[in-house]
């Protein structure tokens, strides 16, 4: 079994906001929440050179239907829970054929884009 490394990207991303229909630049882009500011709807983050299409989302958004992206193997993993942890301070995900792996509460994920 090989390693799994989940969080936010550093490879070269096209960001769109599909309800403004906008291609935003990367320095326009709120990296904070990862929502367009204009209308406030999620982000969809293309990954260069795949036809991988993201969104970012933090343990309270996500579900256990939702797939994962694993950039050490740069691939979608599927979720099999999210579980509060600590007071809420962190989430342990199931990813499948992982395990567990703990994140914080504000930690954002990059999720299969539906």
């Amino acid at each position: 079994m090989s390693s799994v490394r989940l969080g936010v990207g550093s490879i070269d991303e096209e960001y769109l906001c599909r309800q403004c229909n906008t291609v935003l630049p990367e320095n326009k882009v709120n990296k904070k929440t990862w929502c367009c500011d204009s209308c406030g709807d999620k982000l969809l983050i293309k990954i260069e050179d795949t036809d991988h299409r993201i969104v970012r989302l933090i343990p309270s958004e996500m579900n256990r239907f939702d797939d994962v992206f694993n950039y050490y193997d740069n691939e979608f993993l599927e979720l099999k829970g999210v579980i509060e942890h600590d007071n809420g301070k962190e989430y342990i995900l199931g990813v499948a054929g992982y395990g567990s792996y703990k994140v914080k509460k504000n930690d954002f994920i990059d999720c299969r884009w539906k």
